[in-house]
């Protein structure tokens, strides 16, 4: 068995027991005598701090916690990590307890802990509640250039009646802080929105933000950086939060800077949405949307005057989402709208790639040959899977596709 093997070369344990755990772990005393003095790599799911806090080495450079029937205070977990000083990956999933506060929570929001600094962290996943996520960050400090992911499993606390309502400045600011921190200096060099599905209790939807910044070449700091979000999409869990409203918003304007060249999104919105939450980014020149619908469109073209949304967009790829198809009318509204923006700036999108079940009529691709230098027509394919094929010149080969019909 395990617990009478000699174990002084491993590198590298995982541990799981059953999920919460209560009264007698006589069976589990095992684990506490376990020797592990290689011990680098150490992952565990569901089993309380006191079984495995042994193992705990200042050898360790990768730590993974997922679950723990009690969870574990924000000073326990940073005592904890502060006696890891090789420490390179981290992640901390279901196991950050935060009391119940009968002053409403700030005095962890505003960093009473003293700061436990992790001097070679590269990688940092925290999955907890917005409270316990803003509460933990306050005191933790990582290097620059971080590679961060952050769930946030609902953005509720318990408010006591006699006690003031916490507002959104105040649970988001430890947040903004640690970001403005840990973001590396390189430019911003794409974004994504995108929607997903995760499993707890219940399955949930979020939204994910997420950023990458490269490295120029030659450079000598790490080559990239990438930074994730994860907000839940339903309203209830955002009920408890003063200004509650501008919670998605803030979070994007912690990860996104005006130096952004491409955006990929597949979350719809309003066309007043477009512009309140992107407008800003002027300097995008590839734009991927997926589920591109008639709000999109119309944001994306000219309105008499009114500042141009993505100005110097060069590159346009729309793809339909499943459930819908692009049919002959959004085809024409594709083409006005782009027809537009060719009249306010005075030349053509360079490249048009449409991801679609079936190809387009003869007479909106027509139009289009006026209004694009380059037009594709692809499969649609999952956000995050990039491929530029099949592409044709719209004045020489199109031509050939118009012969054909």
């Amino acid at each position: 068995m395990v617990r009478k093997q000699n174990l002084r070369n491993m590198h590298s344990i995982a541990l799981s027991g059953e999920r919460y755990i209560h009264g007698d772990t006589n069976s589990l005393k095992w684990m506490s005598k376990l020797q592990l003095p290689s011990l680098q790599k150490f992952r565990v799911k569901d089993l309380r701090l006191a079984v495995y806090k042994n193992l705990l080495l200042p050898t360790l450079t990768c730590l993974s916690i997922t679950g723990d029937s009690q969870g574990m205070s924000v000073s326990t977990i940073l005592s904890t990590l502060s006696a890891l000083p090789r420490l390179e990956t981290l992640e901390l999933s279901g196991c950050v307890l935060i009391p119940d506060d009968r002053n409403g929570y700030r005095s962890g929001l505003q960093g009473r802990e003293p700061k436990t600094v992790l001097t070679h962290l590269r990688s940092l996943s925290l999955e907890a509640n917005l409270i316990e996520c803003a509460t933990l960050l306050s005191s933790l400090d990582v290097p620059m250039g971080t590679d961060l992911r952050m769930v946030l499993n609902g953005l509720y606390y318990k408010y006591r009646t006699n006690s003031k309502p916490l507002l959104m400045t105040e649970v988001l600011s430890p947040i903004q802080t640690f970001i403005q921190n840990v973001v590396s200096a390189h430019p911003l060099t794409k974004l994504a929105i995108r929607k997903t599905r995760r499993e707890s209790i219940i399955t949930e939807r979020y939204e994910d933000y997420v950023t990458w910044r490269v490295a120029p070449e030659g450079s000598s700091s790490p080559s990239s950086q990438i930074m994730t979000i994860s907000v839940p999409r339903s309203r209830i869990h955002l009920s408890r939060l003063e200004g509650d409203d501008g919670v998605r918003d803030a979070l994007l304007g912690f990860l996104v800077s005006q130096d952004l060249a491409s955006l990929q999104v597949e979350i719809p919105m309003m066309a007043a949405d477009w512009k309140r939450k992107l407008g800003a980014l002027v300097n995008v020149r590839r734009l991927w949307v997926t589920g591109a619908d008639q709000e999109f469109i119309g944001a994306l073209s000219s309105q008499g005057g009114a500042p141009l949304l993505f100005p110097r967009l060069q590159h346009l790829v729309i793809e339909e989402d499943g459930t819908c198809c692009f049919d002959e009318k959004f085809a024409r509204n594709v083409s006005a709208g782009l027809k537009s923006r060719k009249a306010e700036k005075r030349q053509k999108l360079e490249r048009l790639d449409v991801r679609c079940v079936q190809t387009w009529p003869h007479g909106p691709v027509k139009r289009l040959q006026g209004v694009v230098g380059t037009l594709t027509f692809l499969t649609p394919f999952r956000i995050s899977e990039l491929s530029m094929e099949e592409t044709f010149d719209t004045e020489d080969e199109m031509s050939e596709l118009e012969d054909s019909e």
